[in-house]
């Protein structure tokens, strides 16, 4: 399901930053952008998104920031600050005219002064927790999203049951309606034929265009996605296969219509399951 969630976790170690975006996709894809120090945690933090996302494209970026503390917490490094001193020694030896480091200079060398060690452990550890606050407003949002396709897909199958409750109470007529055209046209062909073949064409002509069975498919199938719409947990697969049947019993209906109205509410049954495939899509 599309959604998007961003977190912030501060900590001694640093300020860490998360934001995750998903989109629709069959299965779960993670892709990740880290930092180096936390490259080494990458299967951990996949794990971790496993346990809450099961389909989806997942972008997922955590980043750390030294914090004010941290940078203030900087150690000289003797072994470049000697190395530094020879450097300028030999070079004074060469040019004696050159002007000495200054103090500010020195401090500003690359590698002079360096942030101190910090746990790598301390800093999986934060970065675990900001990740888990991402993922957390990543199911907030798709909460809501998905609490309002519900809605929208409630909506769609009160359409389609009203439809459907429709040519139920007309198929008696409509039922009528082709024994009576049958009939007729077997009457420009009855001399010569034997009664017991004349009820057996119209036996035959009359299963075909029974539309009964599916009907109560199409109930059956109304009340099977209302039902997954219900169940906590992943359900995007079942509903999709659930709209194939749809489609299928409605495409069915249309192809044995012999009624002009009947034939335009099989279409209005297909655009309704199509719009509902469609939010479908969305749904984990």
């Amino acid at each position: 399901m599309t959604a998007f969630g961003a977190a912030k976790h501060s900590s001694s170690t640093g300020e860490y930053y998360c934001e995750i975006r998903c989109v629709n996709h069959r299965f779960l894809d993670t892709n990740f952008r880290l930092p180096e120090e936390l490259r080494a945690y990458e299967a951990n933090f996949r794990d971790l998104i496993s346990q809450s996302l099961s389909r989806g494209r997942v972008d997922c970026s955590i980043k750390r920031e030294e914090n004010f503390d941290t940078s203030m917490q900087a150690e000289i490094n003797e072994s470049a600050l000697q190395a530094l001193f020879k450097s300028a020694e030999a070079v004074s030896a060469i040019k004696q005219d050159i002007a000495p480091l200054t103090m500010s200079e020195v401090l500003r060398w690359s590698g002079v002064m360096q942030a101190p060690e910090l746990d790598a452990k301390v800093i999986q550890q934060d970065a675990l927790i900001v990740l888990q606050q991402g993922i957390e407003a990543v199911d907030k949002a798709r909460k809501n999203e998905g609490d309002k396709l519900h809605g929208l897909i409630d909506k769609r199958i009160a359409e389609m049951r009203e439809i459907v409750s429709d040519i139920q109470t007309r198929l008696p007529e409509l039922q009528q309606q082709y024994r009576n055209r049958l009939e007729e046209k077997l009457a420009t062909v009855k001399e010569g034929m034997e009664e017991s073949r004349l009820e057996q064409e119209m036996v035959l002509f009359l299963n075909k265009t029974d539309v009964m069975e599916e009907l109560d498919r199409l109930n059956v199938h109304f009340d099977e996605v209302v039902a997954t719409l219900k169940e906590n947990q992943p359900k995007g697969r079942r509903l999709d296969f659930l709209m194939q049947e749809l489609n299928r019993e409605a495409n069915t209906l249309g192809s044995k219509s012999q009624d002009a109205q009947l034939t335009q509410q099989s279409v209005e049954l297909k655009v309704l399951i199509e719009q509902m495939r469609e939010q479908v899509q969305n749904i984990e």
